[in-house]
């Protein structure tokens, strides 16, 4: 037994084995409290560059940004620790963030060889993805995770359910604890994440352990600002234990804080909830390198020679008076009053010093231009400028594309995060609908100008039915003249119709215009859609666009064919197919009325009555003939 000090807080009879996963209650928090401290005790050099990074970053003393603080002791020296003039890693942190960011990834999900069935369900995954990722902001995240793993060297986001619903999270590279030997080949085994929570809420979350909350100490920073903390924080460890085989019951979850387990269950996953975006990807171990860390050493160097300047031109940045001694000048008469009198033997010489040598300034300058072509950043960009002549839609899309070159092993690590994101999600809502079959877990997935309900159990499918991949939503320049150039490439090379071209322009005053000019075919996939996947019939009407109508149901009809759709859909498809030939049928012209007297029928003129009685005379002859 040994007794372990964890920041300010006392830990006794702690057991030696740290094999936590194996303990239970509170010989099991005991045993992660010493795991954790150390793990803590191995890292002060990792704390110590994030804390450094930060301050580079934001200019402030972070000494409290994770809980178990740094034991840094910082120097007061301009050359290290912080910013003295030009912020040179936040501009190139800003300006790399902003470029990562005109790539949206998106996960889709293809089936591997299956029926149409399994490609509408495939389909229906990666909109129910979508709508989680809707619902958490997973964008923004995505700023977050680039900017977080360009200061500190790793982004991280944790998927997590929550009252039935999952739920996205930001996480600091500082709450996250792994041993640096299991961690060596990026596999471990064990990870743990230390955050402060309200204590209220925790008692909220835990009722049954609100008495060991309530008595819980407080939470404090190991901090060397000494900032006084009026927040009532609990520390909370969370840690995971993977399992070691497929048949292993050795993985653990388990939630706990000072001397107590609140929580306690079997952990089945192969991975951790954590979605990790490198900016370097390390040679060992889980955590990258950042940018901030990569170019602090030209920032201090810039910091010294901004330090320099400053005090030249606080030294020499004004002229200075000569007078020669005993020439009787009175220093009050040096003033800045109109029409001032000066009396003495000797008049006055006003000196203006060099202030500051030029090549300084060229060494900063230097220093700049050598960062910023380290990390592959332009500083044009940084300015937001481009170089001059360079204006045709052809020439900015070929500057565009070089530049991205230098951060496309970024670009790809940060698709590979959507992806990673979108894997987590899947985990998450088969946990949360196990044994539910009420398909209580929906989420609303946006589907053009419209909100799309779907269920998750009508859109899980098994790990081995799916292949997964990453496509940017947008792969068009981002200067409107650029993407306006090559859209009408694609149009002249019959690649897009105009109509499809205007689609791709995305100008914002062009949305309203575009929706409406979208809503007939949206209208039309919509109804169809409804016919292949629910089997619900709506009959096309007269105002429809009936030519694209049949064109587009053509298309479904033979892509359920193909792939195996069920029969009385494709019933369906036909009689909404039929029924649109029908409307589009003229009906056949009614016959036209002769003309008159133009071969009009005519009645036999009826013969003279015949009778026994009166005799037939021949007609008179009229006189005179």
């Amino acid at each position: 037994m040994s007794n372990v000090v964890l920041g300010p807080q006392q830990v006794g009879s702690v057991p030696s084995d740290v094999r936590w996963w194996t303990m239970e209650g509170r010989v099991a928090a005991d045993s992660i409290t010493a795991a954790i401290q150390a793990i803590v005790n191995n890292s002060h050099g990792r704390l110590a560059q994030l804390s450094d990074s930060a301050m580079l970053y934001d200019g402030n003393l972070f000494g409290g940004l994770h809980v178990y603080g740094s034991k840094r002791s910082y120097s007061t020296k301009p050359n290290t620790n912080s910013v003295q003039g030009l912020n040179l890693c936040s501009s190139m942190v800003e300006t790399l963030t902003s470029r990562m960011l005109s790539n949206k990834p998106r996960a889709m999900f293809l089936t591997d060889g299956g029926n149409y069935k399994l490609q509408r369900r495939a389909q229906k995954l990666s909109e129910f993805v979508d709508g989680v990722m809707y619902e958490n902001k997973a964008y923004h995240l995505g700023m977050s995770a680039l900017r977080d793993a360009s200061i500190f060297g790793s982004g991280l986001v944790k998927v997590f359910a929550e009252n039935g619903r999952i739920k996205l999270e930001r996480i600091l590279p500082t709450e996250l604890y792994v041993d640096p030997l299991e961690a060596m080949y990026g596999s471990p085994r064990q990870l743990h994440q230390i955050r402060n929570v309200d204590r209220m809420i925790l008692c909220e979350m835990f009722p049954e352990f609100e008495a060991q909350i309530k008595t819980a100490q407080k939470a404090t920073f190991n901090s060397i600002t000494g900032m006084a903390l009026v927040a009532d924080m609990v520390t909370v460890r969370e840690s995971w234990h993977l399992k070691s085989g497929p048949d292993a019951t050795d993985g653990k979850h388990l939630i706990t804080i000072e001397g107590t387990s609140l929580l306690e269950e079997d952990y089945d996953r192969d991975g951790f909830p954590f979605a990790i975006l490198n900016y370097q990807e390390p040679l060992v171990g889980i955590f990258g390198k950042g940018l901030i860390e990569r170019v602090q050493h030209i920032q201090k160097k810039l910091n010294l020679l901004e330090h320099i300047v400053y005090r030249s031109q606080r030294l020499a940045g004004t002229f200075k008076v000569w007078t020669k001694t005993g020439s009787r000048l009175v220093d009050s008469k040096l003033s800045n009053e109109i029409a001032q009198t000066i009396q003495s033997d000797e008049p006055p010489q006003y000196i203006l010093p060099p202030i500051v040598q030029p090549e300084l300034y060229s060494q900063i300058q230097q220093l700049k231009t050598d960062a910023y072509n380290q990390e592959g950043i332009s500083q044009l960009a940084s300015a937001g400028q481009k170089p001059a002549g360079l204006d045709s839609g052809e020439a900015i899309r070929t500057y565009d594309d070089i530049s991205t070159d230098r951060t496309q092993s970024f670009g790809q690590a940060y698709e590979q995060f959507f992806l990673k994101l979108a894997m987590l999600i899947i985990e998450t809502a088969k946990e949360i609908s196990n044994g539910d079959d009420e398909g209580s877990l929906s989420v609303k997935s946006p589907n053009g100008k419209y909100l799309k309900t779907l269920n998750w159990n009508d859109v899980d499918l098994e790990a081995d039915e799916f292949v997964m991949k990453a496509f940017p939503v947008s792969s068009l320049p981002k200067d409107p003249s650029g993407r306006l150039q090559t859209i009408q490439e694609f149009i002249q090379a019959g690649m897009l119709s105009v109509r499809s071209g205007q689609r791709l322009l995305d100008y914002p005053d062009l949305e309203a215009a575009e929706s409406l000019q979208n809503a007939p075919e949206d209208y039309l996939h919509m109804i169809l859609e409804q016919i292949i996947d629910d089997g619900d019939y709506t009959p096309p009407e007269s105002y429809d666009d009936l030519q694209l109508a049949h064109s587009l149901a053509l298309l479904y009809l033979k892509h359920g064919q193909t792939n195996g759709l069920e029969e009385e859909k494709i019933e369906l498809l036909r009689r909404f197919i039929d029924q649109v030939v029908t409307l589009t049928t003229p009906p056949p012209a009614p016959a036209m009325p002769p003309a008159p007297g133009m071969n009009t029928p005519q009645a036999n003129p009826a013969p003279p009555p015949v009778s026994n009685l009166i005799p037939n005379v021949p007609p008179q002859q009229p006189q005179g003939t």
